[in-house]
């Protein structure tokens, strides 16, 4: 069976579909053309019908037997997809699913799926396919919950169609999220529940430097072109490497042989061999992975073809444009967003002044040291459990491991992070924090809010229990993933036991920074600023501008870092103010969050869409 390229997009870069951060971007596919839809005898076009908002397909007039088959071809069409696209791999099949078998899924195309380059270069064809399948289908004989799954396809296919072309400006090594970090985390996480799990560990260990040989030769392929990463990105990305080999062994290793300790179904010899050869394996393959990441890395760096960031390439403003429409869901324009941004930061100082003035020792509050009203790990996600059900609907699961980044990974790790678990089973939950000096500032209590309750876990496994189709999860949306996990966060604060003062003027000051880190990204890769552009750009909101070569050189590395956080957020609060004016007295902010967590992750239109029909019915 063809696979459906669109959906295993990015597998070179795999965990960055199952990790979800705090403090930086996922890495997704970035890909662009022109599409046309085709009909077929499945049924007609979907366009878009300006007139209901929905796909003008001709009224369904058929009859409830002729749309219950449509319903079920189409069902097995995503069904198809799913198992096309899961087939491709078997890291990716492992980590998104804890029984392939289920779907019929025993043997895969590959180890890592596609060579990275030629899997790029093969996407366009493929995804243009794949949408004429979907557009072929009558959407009015679909169900709600098929159209809403046949919505965000359709929009996610479009989106990636704006990016196909210049597949080019993809990274396979990011200093914040980058390939040199995940497949670390890949051969910690691999889930051993029998031998056949083990041999497919033995394979994916030893194939990971060939996974790695391969995306730097799309690096070096990138370099050839001009699309180098900058030398500042390679300096960090060669740093964190040289952390990983500088240890006395890699950080997966005692992790695997503790697990291999705990197997039941292996003998004590089985054991010792299995050990034994991964152990061999980590010299042989893993090892000498990192070695390869940075002689290639420092043979290519200074090949960048252009200074600053992504507007300065051809075709780069435009790349930049689709690029921010995937990472943050949202169809605001660059000048809406820029729009909504200086509005935001001018409410920001608006209320901090507000506050200041009513409360003439909030400066003095603010230089005190914080007393949350919980500070252990365990303590605040119990806690925090406890204090959502009076505002969001009660978590369908509330277990998890919490982990600690290993020593030798802390350099290129996020402060926090969420494992997503395999989509047939929400209950395999991993939270990891990071324990380095670099983040002993950051408070626990928010950040466990973003990570776990109600954050990430909790938004994961609500929507993970209402049974969704399997196609929705191979579907990034980082803007509604990120976007909830800010907001949250934020509210997170009515509960955290702090002055209220106090609370407020730190969610203010996290909005603030967030909305200028945001303008400046955009300033950077749309409008093509320098390092003295933001200095002058800082000095209306900061008296001290020295970071401005450092924000230059992060949204030139990371374009959109900060934007799929704020702008998510930004657009739930733009919802849920649109209900609130709507509804009146009859709002209700525990309803209001359950509708959110029920449509799941899509585009914010889409959310709107359906908002208003909720809104309707209430």
């Amino acid at each position: 069976m063809r696979k459906k390229s669109i959906l295993i997009k990015f597998t070179a870069i795999l965990v960055s579909s199952v990790i979800i951060f705090s403090g930086c971007q996922n890495s997704r596919y970035d890909r662009f053309g022109e599409t046309e839809t085709e009909s077929t005898t499945t049924g007609s076009s979907g366009s878009e019908d300006e007139t209901t908002g929905h796909h003008g397909n001709t009224p369904n007039s058929g009859t409830s037997e002729d749309n219950k088959k449509i319903q079920e071809e189409f069902d097995q069409f995503l069904l198809d997809t799913y198992i096309d696209s899961m087939s491709s791999s078997l890291v990716s099949a492992h980590f998104d699913l804890e029984h392939p078998e289920d779907y019929g899924i025993t043997e895969y195309d590959s180890i890592w799926g596609d060579d990275f380059l030629e899997s790029y270069e093969k996407a366009l064809e493929e995804d243009k396919e794949l949408y004429n399948e979907l557009t072929a289908f009558n959407y009015d004989a679909l169900t709600e919950d098929q159209q809403l799954t046949y919505d965000t396809l359709e929009k996610f296919l479009e989106n990636c169609f704006d990016l196909d072309e210049f597949y080019y400006f993809g990274e396979a090594f990011s200093p914040t999220s980058g390939s040199q970090f995940e497949l670390n985390l890949i051969l910690s996480e691999f889930r051993i529940n029998d031998k056949d799990d083990l041999t497919n560990y033995i394979e994916t260990l030893s194939t990971c430097d060939d996974y790695i040989n391969n995306l730097l030769e799309y690096e070096k392929w990138r370099a050839d072109n001009g699309y180098a990463m900058t030398d500042s990105a390679i300096d960090d990305v060669i740093g964190q490497c040289q952390d990983i080999l500088a240890a006395s062994e890699p950080a997966f290793l005692p992790v695997i042989r503790e697990v291999i300790d705990g197997c039941d179904f292996l003998s004590d010899d089985e054991k010792s061999t299995y050990k034994t050869q991964i152990t061999t394996l980590a010299t042989e393959n893993f090892i000498p992975a990192y070695e390869n990441i940075i002689s290639t890395l420092t043979a290519i760096k200074g090949s960048r073809s252009v200074e600053g960031g992504l507007c300065n390439y051809e075709n780069g403003k435009e790349y930049y444009e689709s690029l921010i429409r995937l990472y943050t869901g949202s169809e605001k324009s660059m000048e809406e967003l820029i729009d909504a941004i200086e509005q935001d930061i001018y409410s920001g100082l608006l209320k901090y002044s507000s506050i200041a003035m009513s409360d003439p020792d909030i400066e003095t509050k603010l230089n005190d040291e914080l007393v949350y009203a919980k500070t252990e790990p365990d303590e605040i996600l119990a806690y925090l459990i406890y204090m959502l059900e009076s505002d969001f609907p009660a978590p369908v699961y509330t277990g998890y491991t919490l982990k600690y980044v290993a020593e030798s990974m802390e350099s290129s790790s996020n402060p926090a992070f969420y494992l997503v678990p395999p989509s047939d089973n929400y209950k395999h939950n991993i939270i990891y924090v990071n324990n380095s000096d670099e983040y002993a500032h950051m408070d626990l209590f928010p950040l466990l809010a973003h990570e776990g309750m109600p954050g990430h876990m909790y938004q994961i496994n609500y929507f993970l229990s209402l049974n969704p189709n399997p196609v929705r999860s191979l579907l990034s949306f980082d803007g509604y993933a990120e976007g909830w996990a800010q907001y949250v966060e934020h509210y997170s604060y009515n509960w955290s036991g702090i002055d209220e003062n106090v609370a407020d003027i730190m969610v203010i000051d996290d909005k603030f920074s967030f909305a200028l880190y945001s303008r400046i990204d955009i300033g950077v890769n749309y409008e093509g600023w320098d390092v003295k552009d933001i200095e002058n750009y800082l000095k209306d909101y900061l008296t001290d501008t020295s970071i401005s070569g450092e924000l230059y050189e992060l949204f030139i590395n990371d374009p959109g870092i900060y934007l799929q956080y704020y702008i998510g957020e930004l657009e739930i609060l733009e919802l849920k103010e649109k209900a609130m004016d709507e509804l009146g007295n009859d709002f209700d902010i525990k309803e209001f969050h359950q509708f959110f967590l029920e449509v799941g992750p899509t585009y914010f239109d889409i959310i709107e869409d359906r908002m208003e029909d909720w809104i309707e019915e209430y």
